[in-house]
């Protein structure tokens, strides 16, 4: 992911490229299936595909870690699953993925707001 220099720049260009493509909504789906059925697959998924997007959000925060815009009681590890989980959360269990306008009010009004200080 491209260093934007802002922690909310960031997390828009993350979520633009990482979350909002229908076609992964749609891959995820029968992916998330499959990993609850076949450990190996399981693990495979987990390291070759979430392993990378799990580095690049922790890079994100650590970035903004380092620039002074984490509150300095953020943990990471914790924080960073937040916005895919909630966007996974809407597509799959409340069977409304979110728009883009939606994901910058998310970053905007939840991520930011329990991060920065």
């Amino acid at each position: 992911m491209p260093d934007t220099g802002s922690l909310r720049e960031d997390l828009r260009e993350f979520a633009a490229h990482a979350l909002i493509d229908p076609e992964l909504i749609t891959i995820m789906a029968a992916v998330l299936t499959a990993v609850h059925r076949d450990a190996d697959f399981a693990g495979q998924f987990r390291e070759r595909f979430l392993g990378p997007k799990i580095r690049a959000m922790h890079g994100i925060y650590e970035r903004a870690r380092a620039r002074g815009e984490l509150r300095d009681d953020i943990d990471i590890e914790l924080l960073g699953p937040a916005l895919p989980g909630i966007v996974l959360h809407r597509a799959f269990v409340l069977g409304d993925p979110p728009t883009r306008e939606q994901m910058l009010t998310l970053i905007d009004q939840v991520i930011l707001r329990a991060a920065c200080p």
